[in-house]
């Protein structure tokens, strides 16, 4: 959970905002670019959002995040839903492309993805991809399937 303490100083003032345990994997500024942006070693609030349509993002980009470096006031983490995901981020006429959220620490913030569409019958014929495993290094020498 961040920490006010750790609140970092490129952060605008308000009631959201990155501390310093962020491993600036641009989970946040990815899924919500309006309200968050790298800094270079970190992410930050540049924005803070106005409105519910708005805040709901930024809860969304606080959930996604892998190590919990983004913070809110109680009163908007109250309003944090329990089915933001996937969340719907293009409808295309191929099909709609959501961002799964929760992405792994373990795995530098890799996402996964969902894309939902339809055969030519009806039938669905949706499409996850999957955010990579971090894994070790193979030992020299040798190839995956002897490690």
């Amino acid at each position: 959970m961040a920490r006010p303490a750790e609140r970092l100083a490129a952060n605008v003032a308000g009631p959201f905002y990155v501390d310093a345990s962020c491993i600036d994997c641009g989970t946040c500024w990815q899924f919500d670019p309006a309200h968050f942006a790298p800094t270079g070693s970190t992410s930050h609030v540049r924005a803070q959002p106005a409105g519910k349509t708005e805040t709901r993002a930024a809860l969304l980009a606080l959930q996604a995040c892998p190590v919990a470096a983004i913070g809110a006031t109680r009163e908007l983490l109250e309003q944090t839903t329990a089915d933001g995901f996937p969340a719907l981020v293009a409808s295309r006429l191929e099909g709609n492309v959501h961002y799964c959220g929760w992405a792994s620490r373990r795995s530098f913030g890799a996402s996964s993805w969902l894309i939902t569409r339809r055969r030519s019958d009806g039938r669905a014929n949706n499409v996850l991809i999957d955010s990579p495993r971090w894994s070790a290094p193979w030992p020299a020498g040798s190839t995956p399937w002897e490690a």
